[in-house]
């Protein structure tokens, strides 16, 4: 799995912080946000087909290791999930 959390921050349209980061496997790519304006930050996933602005799956926790080992099994599941659509 490629990937890393590099902490990019990003200002939003209303002038708040927000991470961003992503991971790839097998043509798939995991997207992380986090929402910092929660007393508790909550950091959401989206699994979608790289390229495509279409969304397999999606997640969130209040921690960012939950959320990226969450992330990498959803990622697992899609990439198994297509390779046994594509032995049948």
């Amino acid at each position: 799995m490629t990937g890393r959390l590099s902490n990019v921050v990003e200002i939003g349209p209303r002038g708040k912080a927000a991470f961003r980061d992503k991971l790839e496997l097998d043509g798939y790519v995991a997207e992380f946000y986090v929402n910092p304006r929660h007393l508790r930050p909550v950091y959401h996933y989206l699994i979608s087909p790289k390229g495509s602005r279409s969304i397999e799956i999606w997640g969130q926790s209040h921690s960012l290791e939950t959320a990226r080992q969450e992330a990498e099994n959803a990622l697992r599941f899609v990439r198994d999930s297509n390779r046994q659509k594509r032995a049948a």
